[in-house]
């Protein structure tokens, strides 16, 4: 089995790919990353804060730390890039089940099930 990135979505920016943020080299624009297993439509969130260093380092400035788990940096604001890392991600993804895909997805991106107790 073999993730598959379905489509991109945020709710900081109406059109990931055709806005940008007010400043392209020091942003944090939640995306949500749909994906599911090759064979299926369906498809799961995987969210990830995906900002630049500089967003980094003011942050830090002003607030002296700044929890990292779920983050992707990147040197500025391009959706291309951005969608080409996180699908390249998922193409290299694979397992038994969809479950054990998801698991592996989670390290990169809050999955929506995470912590869910069925």
């Amino acid at each position: 089995m073999k993730a598959e990135l379905k489509s991109l979505y945020s709710p900081d920016l109406d059109d990931l790919e055709h806005e940008s943020p007010p400043d392209p080299e020091n942003f944090r624009v939640l995306v949500q990353a749909l994906i599911g297993d090759t064979n299926s439509d369906a498809s799961e969130s995987f969210n990830i804060a995906v900002c630049t260093p500089s967003w980094l380092e003011q942050r830090l400035a002003r607030d002296g730390h700044v929890w990292g788990r779920h983050y992707l940096f990147v040197p500025r604001y391009d959706y291309g890039m951005i969608e080409d890392l996180i699908r390249t991600l998922c193409d290299s993804t694979e397992g038994s089940d969809w479950e054990q895909i998801a698991t592996i997805l989670s390290r990169f991106g809050a999955w929506e099930f995470e912590d869910y107790q069925g």
